[in-house]
Order: structure tokens, then C-alpha cells, then sequence
């Protein structure tokens, strides 16, 4: 196994850059415009004034909430009573779906590829060529460009300019607003992977039509809308494999929260469903998880020139890590109970899937890179800001320690029942959690 290239790592712990998920329709990044720059205005002549000095915010470390004592950690430690993760009792419909070059005004739609005229590339323009080729398209994916960029220089962000595409007044197409339990909350504004919805103007509760990126699923540069859609009909074969009933549905989010849904048991001690961890402990695992690593590690640390690069294709990995995610009633380990087990048992727990909260010292000889993730205040610094101390001495205060996996973010109902064993420690007798039961 190719050796690990050194990480890089900033030099002083100036506030730490932290990668913005990428998830589609959970969260829009949003894009700040530059500032404007002040007018030059002719200034009298003045006696110089010695200008004072700018108070300097060190960041440094920080403590991370942890599990209350007594009483009040024990609402921690249940589960949200009248709250369960089901399996689905209903099969998912598919969506009748093509996929537009939307820079060659090629349509793929079945075994056909048709080429259409798509005026100004307005969403209602797109709309009548498509419906008008393909009735009864729910879905379009774009496969090529990015018509919701044209016109991007007359705006100051980019998702303004997005925002203003999806947003261009039609007289056939209205945005849609969904209806019953498919309620949707109409268009999903994101810089390059945007989400249109639209309905009829005459029947804004009538059929539902999405505008949306092939980039949500793959990179499709460089190939044709065919390669696009087949590689769309792989991918489900591939699933059918494995669920009788996959379907793919608007994003990867939507279709590997469904799929996962329906990998609950209808029979044994799970049948009635996953339970929900409380919202105090799922909020703590909010509050404690931090953010991927990114460090700059200069010489004399590292040489001038390094031996070698290596990247690793992590594109499975987070489903790795979720694959021994257990679910059920959560168990507290204090320090004094982790204390008073054997090796053995420490070991065990240690090894289990857990999320400990510990406090530690760097050992005096590491010549090593941080190994556990610390809380850290500064400029720019967010509840999620984590560095990795690697000097001999120094602390990393109520670490978030994750072993061996980490767990989903249970935010949601159908996630929340799935988050791993929390468990913490410290040497100040700090408490810890949890241990459910194992999928």
C-alpha cells in the first residue's frame, strides 16, 4: 500500500479552512460579492496622526459542550419517545426522465436522440421544446453547459445570476409548489447545480417538470448526452441488484436516503423501526463533529522537494465508514467507568463504533503531524474550526475522537436513528456515551 503523502499544515493555527458540504439540495453555498471599494475623496491638510493600534485576536483552543451530570444528562442518554426510523410501505415511482446537451440542442430521451431548438435557453423555453418532443417529462437533466449561467457577467454573485435564470417570467410555465404529500418548497438556488421545478401556469398544482445538472450525479465533461444516460441506466441495474425496488431519484441524497430506508427490517427486534437518538444528544454530535482536514506544513518540518505525491480515491469511502453504523438505545461510559474496566473491555470500546470526547497531550519527542482534531477560536474561525496540535506539550482540550467510524448526521427522521455510539472521557472525569445495538 503506497505510503501516505506528508499533509500539509499552517505553520501558526490562523483560522482553518473548512470545506462547505457539498450536498445538493441540503445546503446552497452562498457566494459574498466582493466589497466595494471606497471613493478617493481629496482629504485637507492635515497634522499626521499616529494610528492606534488594532487589537490582535489569538486563536486558541476552546471548550466543546459536553454531557451534563446528574439528572439532566439523562435525557441525553434516551431516545425520542413516539419517534422510530420505518421502512417504507410504499414503492417509489420513477420519474419519467431525458437528458439535454443543453449546448448542442441534443435530446436523449429512451433509445433516441433528438435534436431540438431551444430558443434563448430560458427554463420555458427548454420546457416547450422538450414537453413538446417528450410529453410527460418529470425530469430533465442537463448534460452539457450551464444555461442558468448565461447572462452571469450583469450580476454581482453567481447565485444571483442562477437565481434570476430560474426565476424568468414564462407565460406557459409557473413555479411549482407541489402537492399533498410531495409538498415541494419550488426552486433550489445553487451556483452549479441548481434545482428548477415547474408546473403549468394553467395548473400550477398539476404536473411537476425538473430542470436539473447531470453534475449532481457524475462529471459529465467531455462526454455525449448517450454516455450520460447510459451511464444513468448502469447505475440503476447496478442498484437493482441489490433493492428489487431502486429508483433513482433526483440527487444521490434523495435516492441513498430512500435505499437506506428500505434496508430497515420488517421482522426480528427492529421490526416497529430504528429508534431516534433525543435531540439533545443528536445536537451534541452536531456541535462536536467538525469539518475535513486541510494543513500546510512547510520546511524545515518537511524538505524542500518531497519524495512523492499520492492520492487516494476516496469516492466509497464514506460508505465504508457507515457500514458498521449501529442504531438503538445509547450507552454512557464515564472516565470513572472506563477506569474501572479491563484492558480488554477498554480495548473493545475503543474499537467499537464510538464518539468519545477526551482530553490529551502531545508526548514530549512527536515529531509527527496533530493526530486529534481540537476546537479553536479566531478570525474566521466556526464552531466547526478544528486544528490538530503536533507540538510536544501542547493540548488538545475536549477532542472529538471518533472510533473506528463515524456516523451520519441524524438530522433528519429517517437519519436519526442511525447514529453511532457517542461515548467521551476525560481526565477531569468528564462524562461519556453511548452504546446501541448493532444492524
Amino acid at each position: 500500500m503506497p505510503r501516505r503523502a506528508p499533509v500539509l499544515e499552517q505553520p501558526a493555527p490562523a483560522a482553518p479552512v473548512t470545506e462547505v458540504p457539498t450536498e445538493v439540495e441540503d445546503q446552497a453555498v452562498a457566494e459574498q460579492p466582493a466589497p466595494a471599494a471606497a471613493p478617493v475623496v481629496p482629504a485637507a491638510s492635515v497634522a499626521p496622526v499616529a494610528a492606534l493600534p488594532r487589537p490582535v485576536v489569538e486563536a486558541g483552543p476552546r471548550e466543546l459542550p459536553t454531557l451534563p451530570k446528574g439528572s439532566a444528562g439523562a435525557r441525553f442518554e434516551a431516545v425520542t419517545t413516539g419517534l422510530v426510523s420505518k421502512r417504507p410501505n410504499f414503492t417509489q415511482q420513477a420519474r419519467s426522465t431525458v437528458f439535454l446537451d443543453a449546448a448542442a440542442g441534443v435530446l436523449a430521451v429512451r433509445d433516441q436522440t433528438v435534436r431540438l431548438d431551444l430558443g434563448a435557453r430560458t427554463p420555458g423555453e427548454i420546457l416547450d421544446a422538450v414537453l413538446a418532443t417528450a410529453p410527460g417529462t418529470e425530469r430533465i437533466y442537463i448534460t452539457a453547459d450551464a444555461p442558468w449561467h448565461d447572462g452571469a457577467e450583469r450580476y454581482s454573485t453567481l447565485k444571483d445570476a442562477v437565481a434570476a435564470w430560474l426565476n424568468t417570467p414564462s407565460e406557459r410555465w409557473t413555479t411549482a409548489v407541489g402537492s399533498g404529500r410531495d409538498k415541494l418548497a419550488g426552486h433550489f438556488v445553487h451556483q452549479r447545480q441548481p434545482v428548477g421545478r415547474y408546473a403549468p401556469a394553467a395548473s400550477p398544482e398539476g404536473p411537476v417538470t425538473e430542470i436539473r445538472s447531470m453534475g449532481e450525479w457524475f462529471d459529465p465533461d467531455g462526454a455525449d448526452v448517450v454516455t450520460c444516460r447510459d451511464a444513468f441506466r448502469l447505475l440503476w441495474q447496478a442498484l437493482r441488484r441489490h433493492w428489487d425496488d431502486a429508483v433513482l431519484m433526483g440527487s444521490p441524497s434523495q435516492t441513498g436516503r430512500d435505499l437506506w430506508s428500505r434496508t430497515i427490517p420488517t421482522t426480528g427486534k427492529w421490526a416497529g423501526g430504528y429508534p431516534v437518538l433525543s435531540e439533545e444528544l443528536r445536537g451534541l454530535l452536531h456541535a462536536t463533529g467538525g469539518q475535513g482536514r486541510t494543513e500546510l506544513i512547510l520546511p524545515p518540518r518537511v524538505p524542500e522537494q518531497l519524495p512523492a505525491l499520492v492520492e487516494y480515491d476516496r469516492t466509497f469511502a464514506y460508505e465504508k465508514h457507515l457500514w458498521k453504523s449501529p442504531v438503538g438505545t445509547p450507552r454512557r461510559i464515564t472516565a470513572a467507568a472506563f477506569a474501572a474496566m479491563s484492558e480488554a473491555e477498554q480495548v473493545k470500546a475503543l474499537m467499537s463504533c464510538s464518539h468519545w470526547n477526551v482530553r490529551v497531550t502531545v508526548p514530549a519527542g512527536w515529531n509527527h503531524v496533530g493526530l486529534l482534531p481540537a476546537p479553536v477560536t479566531g478570525p474566521g474561525s466556526t464552531r466547526l474550526s478544528r486544528a490538530r496540535p503536533s507540538r510536544p506539550g501542547r493540548a488538545a482540550r475536549r477532542s472529538t475522537l471518533r472510533c473506528p467510524t463515524t456516523s451520519p448526521r441524524g438530522g433528519s427522521r429517517s437519519w436519526a436513528g442511525c447514529c453511532s455510539r457517542t461515548a467521551s472521557r476525560s481526565t477531569s472525569g468528564a462524562s461519556a456515551s453511548s452504546r446501541p445495538g448493532r444492524t
